[in-house]
């Protein structure tokens, strides 16, 4: 992946994918899928920290436990090379 400046995206070389973020001690999983997986977790920290998760029962879990009670992981990327037509079907 070609760096980048800050605030720019170069388009069609970030991989799109897919992402889980798990409540440890509830055992909870929430899979989602983002154009840029490597920035998804930082929106959703983001979000959670300040109470604006559209995800209310994320939500509810972070207000319940500590932020360092969830992980997030990258579960799969799609590269530009997977092709358009692949990317939009998975994603």
């Amino acid at each position: 992946m070609l760096p980048r400046k800050s605030g720019q995206q170069i388009i069609g070389q970030v991989a799109a994918g897919i992402f889980s973020i798990r409540c440890l001690p509830t055992g909870m999983i929430r899979v989602g899928r983002a154009s840029d997986p490597a920035t998804i977790q930082t929106r959703l920290w983001f979000e959670l920290r300040h109470g604006t998760s559209r995800h209310l029962s994320l939500q509810q879990a972070w207000h319940d436990h500590s932020p360092e009670a969830f992980s997030f992981e990258i579960i799969e990327r799609f590269e530009k090379e997977d092709g358009a037509h692949i990317r939009a079907y998975l994603l």
